[in-house]
């Protein structure tokens, strides 16, 4: 999809806007399988996880590109009685090339709240 909306930039006004929108987006998906003893009787169903995310990226200037990544990971078994099998994320990711062969790269994702464990104490979503 890159440069799809790119492409409509040709000086008419009511597309103007999306000139500021070379955006490039991709559909990742993803099937896990937890490791556990034989012995333990955890059968293969419950041991598996899906993810899936879109993935928005911007390339902001010749150094600095930034991408939006908001993510769904369902979990057929759960750690905690209580726990949401369904787990939301937003993730943010930019990376900074300081010269040719150095960049500096990093990523958060802040999980919704209420997701994970409710026996523990939950921090504000987004916050370290």
């Amino acid at each position: 999809m890159t440069g799809l909306l790119n492409s409509s930039c040709s000086g008419r006004r009511k597309a103007r806007w999306l000139c500021l929108l070379p955006l490039q987006c991709w559909a990742a998906h993803n099937l896990t399988a937890e490791r556990f003893a034989p012995e333990s009787g955890i059968t293969l169903q419950s041991r598996l996880s899906y993810s899936g995310q879109l993935l928005i990226a911007r390339k902001m200037s010749e150094r600095l590109s930034l991408q939006l990544m908001p993510t769904l990971l369902y979990r057929n078994r759960t750690n905690f009685n209580g726990e949401s099998n369904l787990v939301t994320a937003i993730g943010v990711a930019g990376r900074y090339k300081i010269s040719k062969r150095v960049a500096f790269n990093g990523e958060y994702y802040a999980v919704l709240p209420d997701q994970l464990n409710p026996g523990l104490p939950q921090r504000p979503c987004g916050r370290l």
